[in-house]
């Protein structure tokens, strides 16, 4: 195993790009030894999977499946048991999320979210985490959002989904830190990524110079993974964010988000 990480093989969900992808690129650069990449552009994972195995020559296997379908994660994990490989390390990253004013109209894509981000990764962490519960060592790494702090008028069920899944990381960090698996919940804030555009989320340009790349986030969430930290906040603006949603009541933060992002955002978007 190589001394800059405790495990060895890891299991990666929506690998395909952004944040995803730079985990990927992140662990291999680190020395991993195996990767299970997931997303549903299973074109973009053999891609992916043959540069890090080119470039690394570290041992990748990709699986194309739509984490949003509520079979996805017994036929995952039934994939994952045929492969043979002891996963030590989960990192949930997959998400997507649609406009406040689109979700009161289509339920359906509400409830795809709740799988892809609450219910896939409760699965993936109770039978996964179960077993490195067993062997005594393991690491979990649930990509949350600084939104799960605090709603936005934007993104209605995203972050109250994000918030479930910030209060379940931490539930498990609890119950498992003295089974030697350590569980920690990834929040980070504005990333140059994909993501507003493909999930149709106008972005003030004003706020471009605050973003922070997919590589940088990602090398961040492994190193505060790796020190066992519970919250992992990138940046001192987020956190800054992350105190005020303390303070701050969150009738405020919504209506303000509502009132003022809108107005900047108008024909100023990505």
């Amino acid at each position: 195993m190589n001394k800059s990480l405790p495990f060895r093989c890891a299991l990666i969900t929506g690998a395909s790009s952004g944040i995803g992808e730079a985990f990927a690129k992140e662990l291999a650069q680190r020395g991993i030894v195996q990767l299970i990449l997931v997303a549903r552009s299973g074109e973009k994972l053999e891609k992916l999977s043959q540069l890090l195995q080119q470039d690394f020559s570290i041992k990748v296997h990709w699986i194309s499946q739509d984490l949003a379908e509520t079979s996805a994660p017994e036929a995952l994990l039934a994939e994952i048991e045929k492969l043979g490989w002891e996963v030590d390390c989960l990192i949930n990253n997959a998400g997507f999320t649609i406009r406040t004013e689109d979700e009161f109209e289509d339920s359906i894509m509400v409830m795809r979210m709740i799988q892809l981000m609450a219910t896939t990764p409760v699965i993936l962490c109770q039978r996964l985490g179960s077993a490195m519960a067993k062997r005594k060592k393991g690491f979990i790494l649930n990509v949350s959002s600084i939104v799960g702090c605090f709603p936005v008028a934007t993104t209605l069920s995203y972050c109250a989904i994000k918030r479930f899944l910030n209060t379940f990381s931490h539930s498990l960090s609890y119950e498992w830190r003295s089974e030697g698996v350590r569980v920690s919940c990834l929040q980070p804030g504005a990333t140059l990524s994909s993501f507003h555009e493909v999930n149709q989320l106008s972005l003030p340009k004003k706020l471009l110079p605050f973003f922070r790349n997919p590589a940088q986030v990602a090398k961040i969430g492994i190193k505060g993974l790796i020190k066992g930290k519970r919250d992992i906040i990138p940046g001192f603006e987020n956190l800054l964010l992350f105190l005020l949603s303390h303070i701050i009541p969150h009738s405020w933060i919504y209506l303000l988000h509502k009132r003022y992002w809108r107005k900047l955002s108008r024909g100023r978007g990505c």
